[in-house]
């Protein structure tokens, strides 16, 4: 009770200094509310961002080897387990991109489309162009406008063994 009784003296004395500290706490609480709505609805776009277009488990070769045998079987398998929503065979491999003017290191990823959309969600992805058939390439937007391609240029690439 001598708490309240303090608080309430302390208010009264002085009406300026009474509207100043609640004004600063009706600042501090609203500002606290507002970074904890942004947080929390960012929250979602950050987790589809980081992991949501990502495999969830990659099955690589044990030996030096980076071919996975018997790949269909794998995948045949893999399939059938319960809570896999799809599965589909990549070959990664770092590659030069070469222009005239500037040599890029990329990431070079192999893919059945139509199987890898349901887990990178290609189709929902791309904001310029077609889909890729045989011998097509898709580029990221940011290198496309850095290295200045445009849909249908020839792009060169330089993959060791």
């Amino acid at each position: 009770m001598l708490p309240l009784k303090i608080a309430l003296r302390f208010l009264k004395s002085s009406k300026a200094q009474t509207v100043l500290v609640i004004l600063g706490i009706s600042i501090g609480v609203s500002v606290q509310v507002f970074v904890g709505t942004l947080i929390e609805s960012l929250q979602q776009s950050l987790i589809d961002g980081t992991i949501g277009n990502s495999p969830h488990v990659t099955v690589t070769s044990s030996s030096d080897d980076p071919i996975v045998m018997d790949s269909e079987e794998i995948v045949e398998l893999a399939g059938q387990v319960t809570g896999v929503t799809a599965v589909s065979v990549s070959a990664d491999s770092p590659a030069f991109l070469l222009t005239t003017s500037k040599v890029s290191s990329v990431l070079v990823r192999g893919w059945n489309l139509a199987s890898a959309d349901d887990i990178y969600g290609i189709d929902a992805a791309l904001y310029e162009g077609f889909k890729p058939g045989e011998w097509e390439v898709l580029l990221g937007r940011d290198l496309a406008e850095e290295l200045g391609f445009m849909v249908g240029d020839y792009v060169e690439l330089a993959i060791s063994d």
